[in-house]
């Protein structure tokens, strides 16, 4: 005896795909160097969370995917904890650290131990001619 998929497990699995393609466009956008490619996965992904969102309501009006509403308390505190974090964010490599001279360098600077002058032309003049 064959065993049929129902309405739950044929849209739980297009909800996963469209969970699963909304996270890879993600990934895509922000490795995206060339705007048009860019702009483009942005409108793909766009559409992928319109499906997610597609799937979810007609799961939920079918009572596939029961929500139970938020309180209005735990919602203010999760907003208020958000707004909290948000408050003591900085911008990737806002942040840095001061070597023992005094000038700022980026944690990743500050791991490598002492700089060398990475320009292949920096030393030529040092170089004795033969």
């Amino acid at each position: 005896m064959m065993n049929r998929l129902d309405d739950h497990d044929i849209l739980a699995d297009c909800l996963e795909d469209a969970k699963w393609g909304s996270s890879s466009y993600h990934m895509a956008i922000m490795e995206a160097a060339n705007e048009p490619v860019r702009n483009t996965l942005l409108q793909l992904h766009n559409d992928e969370l319109m499906l997610q969102k597609n799937i979810f309501e007609m799961m939920h009006q079918r009572g596939l995917y029961p929500v139970e509403p938020a309180a209005r308390t735990a919602t203010q505190q999760q907003t208020q904890t958000a707004f909290r974090q948000d408050q003591g964010y900085q911008p990737y490599g806002a942040t840095g650290y001061a070597n023992p001279q005094g000038t700022h360098q980026s944690m990743y600077q500050a791991n490598q131990g002492p700089q060398q002058n990475m320009n292949p032309n920096a030393n030529m003049g040092n170089q004795q001619q033969s």
